[in-house]
């Protein structure tokens, strides 16, 4: 999936004009005060890129690629489902089988729409997801575009 990221090098530069703001029709892009550079909520982002596209400032806003592996540790997962209900983007996918892994079902993830927003690994109570490994090494605030 590609996310938009406002690097802390290309923060220096933003005008907080947030003319990326109002092009963001999922309301990813929050305003900070004037002359601030926005805060991104990747949690419902689809990767439009109209944000980059709406950038005055010699395209501030880059999209890369980014890859998130999630591990489902069956042996502690309960079936529960609270982790396919808080995906906003609907990748995860429980499957009835009927000689599963865990009690007959299996968790699916699709990597594809995968934004790392980690909401299902907050609402497990089980501790049974990880996501790891991401090609683009940046931290949780700095995907977010926010400060440290």
């Amino acid at each position: 999936m590609k996310i938009p990221v406002l690097s802390k090098e290309n923060m220096k530069f933003c005008a907080g004009c947030n003319a990326c703001v109002g092009m963001c029709e999922q309301k990813c892009i929050k305003k900070q005060g004037r002359g601030q550079p926005p805060i991104f909520d990747l949690n419902n982002c689809i990767g439009c890129g109209k944000c980059v596209e709406a950038c005055f400032r010699d395209k501030l806003i880059e999209m890369i690629e980014i890859v998130f592996n999630q591990v489902w540790h069956f042996e502690y997962c309960d079936g529960c489902g609270k982790c396919v209900d808080a995906c906003k983007r609907q990748c995860i996918i429980k499957k009835e089988t009927k000689k599963g892994w865990c009690d007959g079902f299996n968790i699916f993830f699709d990597v594809e729409r995968c934004n790392g927003c980690e909401l299902c690994m907050q609402t497990c109570p089980k501790q049974a997801i990880s996501i790891i490994g991401a090609p683009y090494e940046l931290s949780n605030m700095e995907r977010l575009g926010m400060h440290d």
